[in-house]
């Protein structure tokens, strides 16, 4: 599965993840979950990774980062769904070649957040498409947590 680090803390050796499934948040506790390699992950990186639930916690585990600073701007993003929430207005933001999008859909106007991993800048067929998985059309709608 892929995911991006929305709050990390190299200190702690604890991370929360947002998963492209958009099921429960994961949840990073310790070294020994990373796949070894580089350090410790920072909001706003790109990781796959592998879930299982404990005590009805969602942990991750096999965690390995695919992409640095891909995504810094998501958990400011993710903060402001609730400010948008309150005015009924969305945010939007562009992230190098990666637009972030979100809107206020659904009951009682939960807000949903569409990313989009956009490839415009890489020529199609190139080594470079082919770097990781995007992250497409990914949408959250109010989820209980």
């Amino acid at each position: 599965m892929i995911g991006v680090i929305v709050w990390s803390s190299a200190a702690k050796s604890k991370a929360v993840i947002w998963c492209e499934d958009q099921g429960a948040l994961a949840y990073l506790q310790g070294a020994d979950k990373l796949v070894a390699g580089r350090g410790w992950p920072e909001a706003g990186d790109m990781v796959s990774l592998e879930t299982e639930m404990r005590n009805d916690l969602r942990h991750a585990f096999n965690v390995r980062v695919v992409e640095e600073h891909s995504y810094t701007q998501l958990p400011k993003i993710l903060r402001d769904m609730g400010r948008a929430d309150s005015t009924g207005s969305a945010p939007s933001d562009t992230v190098s070649s990666k637009t972030v999008t979100s809107e206020v859909v659904g009951a009682a106007g939960r807000p949903a957040l569409r990313l989009v991993a956009s490839q415009d800048s890489v020529a199609p067929g190139s080594d470079a498409s082919d770097k990781h998985p995007s992250l497409m059309a990914v949408k959250t709608a109010g989820k209980a947590r």
